[in-house]
């Protein structure tokens, strides 16, 4: 999208061949989007409600400016557009150390936090979680997403700024597991990576052995993360499966 930037306002050109079939919308009339990054449009329909982020094709956008008769049928856009455009403007003065979970939301510690943020009926995250501007909530990510490290620890941060590394490490290695199922070898989590945002990302309820577990963690790649989860384990002194299954086994209560 070299002729485009985030924040652009767009609608998929009449003609092109997304016209009558995109996000099965036939025209100007029912989807209105934003640039939101490199090949990525958020689109709307009439009645407000975001379709989805999608790839596009530069050829096949056009500025809604650049179309006199589109123009006129959206000169009232989605109030949900309003506010992305709204937050593309003030994206730069925004504190993306911080990142919050819904206004109102009551946190007692980095195991509510955990707790609130990744024990799920699915292996995504549970909560939508946002930045704050001027007493104002954007959101930063939805619920049902799979979470980075990164966002994990911020989120822990922003609540309790004194927490370590290590601390938050440890307590998310301990979730959704339990002494019986490291005995029987069955652990409840996935440490892996996303290529998209190219992060490391915590993934709920998923078995697999210890072994495994620990091998897949450890090669995976860090990208733009801080760390690895392979500098995470070393941090609290974890260099081999064996020095897992003591940790799991010592720091696990029995369930009643």
């Amino acid at each position: 999208m070299s002729n485009f930037k985030e924040g652009d306002i767009v609608i998929i050109k009449p003609g092109t061949r997304y016209d009558g079939s995109y996000l099965s919308n036939p025209n100007y009339k029912i989807g209105v989007g934003i640039i939101t990054g490199p090949s990525y449009v958020k689109w709307f329909n009439e009645k407000g409600e975001i379709a989805r982020n999608s790839y596009s094709f530069n050829s096949d956008l056009l500025l809604l400016s650049e179309h006199k008769e589109a123009l006129e049928h959206w000169k009232e856009l989605p109030e949900k557009l309003l506010n992305e455009i709204e937050y593309n403007k003030i994206l730069d003065k925004i504190d993306k150390s911080k990142i919050y979970f819904k206004q109102g939301t009551e946190v007692k510690n980095v195991d509510d936090i955990l707790n609130k943020l990744l024990i799920s009926s699915n292996q995504a995250s549970n909560k939508s979680t946002f930045y704050k501007y001027n007493n104002v909530y954007y959101n930063q990510c939805t619920a049902d997403k799979y979470r980075s490290f990164d966002d994990i620890l911020l989120i822990c941060k922003t609540y309790f700024p004194s927490v370590k590394v290590e601390t938050v490490f440890k307590k998310l290695l301990l979730l959704n597991n339990t002494k019986s199922s490291v005995l029987d070898n069955r652990l409840n989590q996935r440490f892996g990576y996303c290529g998209d945002i190219k992060r490391i990302r915590y993934i709920g309820n998923y078995g697999s052995s210890s072994d495994s577990f620990y091998s897949d963690a450890t090669t995976r790649a860090k990208g733009e993360s801080k760390y690895s989860w392979k500098d995470l384990f070393k941090m609290i002194n974890i260099n081999n499966v064996e020095e897992l299954k003591e940790f799991y086994l010592k720091n696990l209560k029995d369930e009643i």
